[in-house]
């Protein structure tokens, strides 16, 4: 075989195999992967020094954001905001501190083990509205604090990637995505209704059970009045049902609800 033609062959081999890389960091660094326990446990944000657990929110029916005022060390991702990853913090004191100390570099590093690197320009004061914010038509990272009608943003570059090998799943574990829907307390504030649906894109049917779903607060449970449909439900291969739990009033903030392994931070409520 001629020289030119065991280079073509070789260039023709390393397009694949990059091709492939990316199909892979987009498969796996872009969800929530649900079924067996992470090998990193959870999803982290590290800006400069400081570490945060990572918290999946969605905007408000109106678009707004709702972000808890009292949890320093939670970053709120913004679901669907996958190119552009938004974050967003609470205004709390250490938080409001990034605005003078313009930390020069983030890590996300998702449950999977997957993590991006992105170098961070100077913070800059106000509030964009929120088409700005969730912006997708640009790759890097947002990171809000937003303080009542004052704020800043940083926003960050991407630098690298590290995509970490591993298992594939028991096809007989359970596989799904579950989304938080919308909290809806009732008008005398003594029940609350959280909505969720579930995506089962595993290979066997799944069976949700009253033991799978809680909503925890202070690490006390509160009482599951009823769910619609009822439990227990049988979930099929391939099928996505909405479900809505109806819970006795949180007695304080800042409750979570929980299905299968899956938690929600309720705000707003």
């Amino acid at each position: 075989m001629k020289k030119s033609q065991v280079r073509f062959l070789t260039n023709i081999f390393l397009r694949c195999m990059s091709l492939l890389i990316v199909l892979t960091t987009f498969t796996t660094a872009c969800q929530f992967p649900f079924g067996e326990k992470p090998p990193c446990g959870e999803s982290t944000l590290q800006i400069g020094e400081t570490i945060y657990q990572i918290k999946e929110t969605k905007t408000k029916s109106d678009g707004s954001l709702k972000i808890s005022s009292d949890t320093p060390d939670i970053a709120y991702w913004v679901n669907q905001t996958e190119t552009n990853q938004v974050f967003a913090l609470s205004p709390t004191p250490e938080n409001l501190t990034l605005q003078n100390t313009n930390p020069e570099q983030a890590i996300v590093t998702w449950a999977n083990c997957n993590s991006s690197t992105y170098t961070l320009s100077a913070p800059e004061a106000g509030v964009p509205d929120m088409s700005t914010l969730l912006d997708q038509s640009f790759s890097g990272m947002t990171i809000l604090v937003q303080n009542g009608n004052a704020g800043f943003v940083i926003h960050g570059e991407f630098m690298s990637e590290e995509i970490q090998a591993f298992n594939t799943p028991d096809p007989a574990s359970i596989q799904a995505e579950i989304s938080l829907l919308e909290t809806i307390p009732s008008a005398d504030k003594t029940t609350i209704q959280v909505s969720v649906s579930i995506l089962n894109n595993g290979q066997t049917d799944i069976t949700l059970t009253p033991n799978d779903v809680s909503l925890l607060i202070r690490d006390s449970i509160v009482t599951l009045l009823n769910s619609n449909p009822p439990l227990p439900n049988v979930i099929t291969v391939g099928a996505t049902k909405t479900f809505s739990f109806t819970f006795t009033y949180p007695t304080a903030p800042g409750a979570t609800l929980k299905v299968f392994s899956v938690e929600y931070e309720l705000d707003g409520y």
